[in-house]
This record gives structure tokens, sequence and C-alpha cells, in this order.
């Protein structure tokens, strides 16, 4: 499965510890649906999506996923990961470096109030009962990477997630979608699949 990210509106905090700093907050809601992902689709991840990923992810925290910007890491202790009644809520503790400094100032300021997360999905399920076919993220195969963002990549969409991936990541996934709708067998669906990519 291709890499996905999703950004989300959700209150981000600085919590202090002692003469420490925390950056808190949630990095994926359950059971909110999304506005329309380029027309094609709304999506929504179900409690309990991140379990699995939880156990076996080494998750990094990085600054607009940027991985030369790492605010924590899950092996070294320095990013705590768990999902709750809400969704998945994730504790950093940021270093000395100057652009994480910047960014505890930034937070001071409200200038960034919104988090995003880097996955993979194992397991999804695809609704189409209503006027627009719906995308629910059952089982989140890997997550790579959470943290705060500045600012969505694609700003036309208000959703509490969306997507920063091309178009086109998005017009595979409705692809796949629509292969299975049609009754297609599953080399079919990877057939075009291959396909797909291959105009990318």
């Amino acid at each position: 499965m291709k890499k996905e990210r999703r950004i989300i509106n959700s209150t981000l905090e600085l919590r202090q510890e002692g003469e420490n700093e925390r950056i808190v907050g949630y990095g994926a809601t359950f059971d909110k649906l999304s506005e329309p992902i380029w027309d094609l689709f709304q999506e929504k991840i179900s409690p309990g999506a991140f379990k699995r990923a939880i156990q076996i992810s080494d998750t990094r925290s990085l600054m607009n996923h940027d991985p030369n910007l790492i605010l924590g890491r899950k092996l070294a202790q320095t990013l705590e990961l768990s999902e709750d009644s809400n969704g998945l809520w994730y504790e950093v503790m940021p270093g000395t470096r100057t652009y994480e400094l910047d960014l505890i100032q930034s937070l001071r300021r409200r200038d960034i109030s919104q988090s995003s997360f880097g996955f993979t999905v194992l397991k999804e399920e695809w609704d189409e009962s209503g006027d627009m076919p719906i995308r629910t993220i059952v089982e989140v195969e890997y997550l790579y990477d959470v943290g705060p963002v500045t600012f969505p990549a694609y700003a036309s969409s208000t959703s509490g997630m969306r997507s920063l991936d091309t178009i086109d990541n998005a017009k595979i996934v409705f692809e796949q979608f629509k292969a299975i709708r049609s009754g297609n067998s599953e080399l079919e669906i990877l057939k075009r699949r291959l396909e797909l990519l291959e105009q990318m």
C-alpha cells in the first residue's frame, strides 16, 4: 500500500514537566467524517485502528513530515503513543536544537496548532450507500510519523483530515474502490493499480 498522510485540526499543547516542556495532542481522531477528498470520497478512522501499528512501528515525531526536523522517536522513548476513545494521542519530548526551540515558540503563540501523521493501511472498508463513497480506515499497517505541521498542503479542504499526497494517490485509492465495487478479481485490481502508478 502507498504511504498516505493526513492532517488533523486538533489542539496541540505544551505541557510543563519540571524544567521540560512536552508537545502533546491528537495525531488522529476517530469516527469523524472528513470533507470530500478531491471530490472523490470521504474518509473516517475506526476506533482501534492504530492498536497494532503502535505496537510494531518505530514511529518518529517530525515537524512538517521533514526527516531532518526530528522531535522524538518511539525507540528512543522521546515519543509516546497511545489510543483512547477519541483517537491517537501523542506526547513528544523535544530537545534544545534551534528548530525545536523555534517550534515551541510557535506553539506558544498558536501560530502552529495542527498535527499530521504518515501511515499505510492494512484494512479498509468502503460504503457507497450515500451520495459520496465513504472510506473507513479499519486498521493501520504502519505508523511512520506523527507531529506538528504549519498548514495543510491543500488548503481547499477545511476537514480535520486532509490528504497531503498528490491527487494521483487519491485517484489510485478511488480506482481500487471502483474495481472492488464492480466485482473485479484481486489480480485485475492489482493490474489496474500498477497502470495508475506508471502514469504518475
